[in-house]
């Protein structure tokens, strides 16, 4: 296919080095016609290859050539040459007829740079303050933004691929939904979702995003409560997806992963507070029973094995540190180990109804 190509690298290297600013019309009609025959003959060349690799390496070339013509045009003799217009128009077509062969990786033309740049700046800063409407973070869409700035300048990582202008248009469709949407929704973080779901890996988005984290993290009172919506941040995280084969970076860590790798590592932090917290919450278990109602309870729990201590006088001494009356009282380890029938009836009584409560819903829960 590269092959075919050489003939038209010949005309616009003459072209270039003539002196004549307007090409005629012959010239022109010369060169529509060489280009078909040359996109025929392309056309037969891709017919014959007898394996993808083949081809696949072929339109990446043929492609690349294309580009560096188009672009040689571009800097030579600018957008308005006749020649630049039709080479163009047949890079176009290339990609039209052989898109998913070409290289994901491939750079493109200056051109196109040009014009994806002025789209996606223009529609993003129509977006901007709709975003600033719903009490968006400003950090967030300004990083946005920064990240589609040194996407476009020259010299800056990442640089802008072929892959981009795909991603770009789905990306910007979903963000002006997203800003049109007149919905009650927590539109902070469904901007999140987007940006996950379609993997804007910019590192600047990410540092962002853990630095409004750290503030409303200060806002909580309580080690629970730090601890309890990390965890929860981390399930919301952890059921969002992200589109297969999508990226701002291809090469870069997925925005989803370090997310929730960040969550998981501020959880870890938090967990030996959280938990010695959750354990001086409650010195002993509250209960919402009487002294002689837990007293029904443990005599019977006991004799039935429910604890794991052999001695009656040692199970009541763990169930009286251990366990509260409904008025927050230790049952004394004496009243435990009394079974006076005549005088907890009553309580004997609520025991019975509480555990046949406790059979019933066994049996339907377990068909038993």
């Amino acid at each position: 296919m590269i092959s075919a190509l050489h003939i038209l690298q010949e005309s616009i290297s003459t072209h270039i080095k003539s002196d004549v600013s307007i090409s005629s019309v012959e010239n022109v009609h010369a060169l529509k016609l060489k280009i078909e025959n040359i996109f025929s003959d392309m056309l037969k060349n891709y017919n014959q290859y007898t394996s993808l690799e083949m081809a696949t390496f072929s339109c990446t070339h043929s492609y690349q050539l294309l580009i560096h013509l188009e672009n040689q045009l571009l800097l030579e003799r600018g957008e308005t040459d006749s020649y630049f217009t039709i080479i163009h128009q047949f890079t176009a077509k290339f990609e039209r007829y052989f898109n998913r062969l070409i290289n994901n990786e491939q750079p493109i033309s200056i051109y196109c740079q040009q014009t994806l740049e002025k789209q996606v700046l223009e529609q993003y800063n129509k977006l901007a303050p709709l975003f600033t409407k719903k009490q968006i973070p400003a950090v967030y869409t300004q990083e946005v933004q920064n990240a589609f700035t040194s996407l476009f300048q020259q010299g800056k990582l990442p640089e802008i691929k072929y892959y981009h202008r795909e991603y770009l248009h789905k990306l910007m469709e979903a963000l002006e939904q997203l800003a049109n949407d007149n919905r009650k929704k927590d539109w902070p973080l469904r901007l999140l979702f987007i940006l996950v779901k379609y993997n804007f890996n910019y590192i600047g988005l990410f540092n962002r995003w853990t630095e409004e984290l750290q503030k409303q993290l200060q806002t909580y009172s309580s080690v629970e409560e730090t601890y309890t919506h990390l965890v929860e941040l981390q399930t919301t995280f952890s059921i969002s997806y992200t589109l297969d084969n999508h990226a701002f970076e291809s090469q870069g860590k997925n925005l989803q992963k370090r997310i929730l790798e960040y969550l998981q590592n501020e959880i870890n932090v938090r967990q030996a507070a959280y938990d010695i917290a959750l354990s001086q919450q409650y010195d002993a278990i509250p209960s919402n029973l009487t002294a002689q109602e837990l007293s029904i309870m443990f005599h019977y729990t006991f004799n039935a094995g429910f604890l794991a201590i052999q001695t009656k006088k040692e199970a009541a001494e763990a169930f009286s540190a251990n366990i509260i009356t409904k008025t927050g009282i230790r049952v004394s380890t004496n009243t435990l180990r009394k079974l006076d029938k005549k005088e907890f009836t009553s309580a004997a009584y609520t025991i019975y109804k509480k555990f046949q409560q406790i059979i019933q819903q066994l049996k339907k829960d377990f068909d038993l």
